[in-house]
C-alpha cells in the first residue's frame, strides 16, 4: 500500500468486482486500515 500512496492521487476500492469507494488516496487508505483493525478486533474477541 505504501507504493500506491506514493504514486496515486486518487484510488478506487473494489469488492466483488464493483467499486465501493473512490477518493483521495490518503483518505481511502486510512479507512481501509481502520476497517482491518475493527475486523481483527472482532475476530479476536469472538475467538
Amino acid at each position: 500500500m505504501d507504493f500506491v500512496a506514493q504514486v496515486c492521487d486518487r484510488v478506487a476500492l473494489m469488492h466483488l468486482g464493483r467499486i465501493v469507494e473512490i477518493g483521495d488516496t490518503a483518505a481511502v487508505l486510512s479507512r481501509i486500515g481502520k476497517k482491518e483493525a475493527l475486523i481483527e478486533a472482532a475476530s479476536a474477541e469472538a475467538g
